[in-house]
């Protein structure tokens, strides 16, 4: 980055000094919705166009996820969980979110979701190129956050994300067509009683909205060169989804669907509520043709907490 942009944007993390004072007696079940809240903000941006002087904001809908392990709440609880909660980056690149915390302040990690994106780039004097590249923010982590009642809005300041890789293809291979690649999502959202048999997993479709990161690799009808992308798409109304995936006419192509979730269970048997990470993991192979009704569940993870 050159010296302009680096004087213009570069801002460090603030040092926070915090004040140990009596701490919460969180007791069972953990009401960590009733503890008060510390609001932390930021602005995040990308070096998306090197032919000027300034940062570019960062994508609107990339995900902020805070992690609070629960033993920050409750030294007495040993279990190893973690208290989740996420934001999204706004359309000015601005995200604010709230944090529990108790007056002994919680250690508060935030990590930040990645993305590709094509960056502009000069070539000589007057001429531009574009090449995709993927960029990623290392996570930040605030000690003693709300410590001492006080700092009721922490401010990250800017925050950059930083360019991990270019365009992997240079421009060898390029496929001039593509196929459709469409189905729907689900996650088991709720346990039943059966009647006459074992208990019944009831699933429902992911929320709309739901971010899929899809790595893709086409070949060429040779099986010698190889194209590679990576991409995010989303769920629409019904967890449906829907892409494009580069591929020609006798080649082949592999994609890989990933993402994690955070989504309730209920146990009707037990009248218990609770959050689990919901992890979707799937690779398929793929030939010159459309693939539709490609149904997919999430699975069922870690646990995180009790919400009754």
């Amino acid at each position: 980055m050159n010296m302009r942009k680096l004087l213009l944007y570069l801002a460090a993390i603030p040092v926070l000094t915090f004040t140990s004072c009596e701490e919460y007696d969180v007791t069972e079940p953990l009401s960590i919705s009733s503890l008060r809240t510390v609001t932390v903000t930021g602005d995040v941006y990308a070096e998306l166009d090197k032919t000027n002087s300034t940062l570019e904001k960062a994508p609107q809908g990339l995900r902020v996820t805070v992690s609070v392990p629960v033993s920050s709440y409750s030294t007495n609880n040993n279990s190893g969980e973690k208290y989740l909660t996420t934001a999204t980056v706004d359309a000015d690149g601005k995200f604010s979110i709230n944090v529990p915390v108790v007056t002994n302040g919680v250690s508060a990690t935030f990590s930040f979701e990645s993305f590709t994106s094509s960056v502009i780039e000069e070539i000589g004097v007057t001429d531009t190129s574009r090449v995709t590249s993927l960029f990623e923010l290392s996570n930040r982590t605030i000690s003693g956050l709300g410590s001492g009642n006080s700092n009721e809005i922490v401010d990250l300041g800017s925050l950059e994300y930083q360019e991990s890789s270019t365009d992997p293809n240079a421009n060898t291979f390029t496929p001039s067509t593509s196929i459709t690649y469409s189905g729907s999502l689900s996650y088991e959202y709720r346990i039943r009683a059966g009647v006459n048999q074992p208990d019944t997993s009831i699933f429902n479709p992911i929320p709309v909205g739901t971010v899929i990161r899809v790595d893709i690799t086409s070949r060429d009808e040779f099986g010698t060169k190889e194209y590679k992308e990576t991409r995010t798409i989303r769920t629409t109304a019904n967890g449906e989804y829907t892409m494009d995936v580069p591929l020609v006419r006798n080649g082949t192509a592999t994609i890989e669907l990933s993402s994690t979730e955070i989504l309730q269970l209920e146990n009707i048997i037990l009248d218990e509520r609770y959050l689990y990470v919901y992890d979707l993991n799937i690779t398929d192979n793929l030939f010159f043709v459309d693939y539709e009704d490609k149904e997919y569940e999430y699975v069922r993870g870690t646990f995180i907490r009790d919400l009754d």
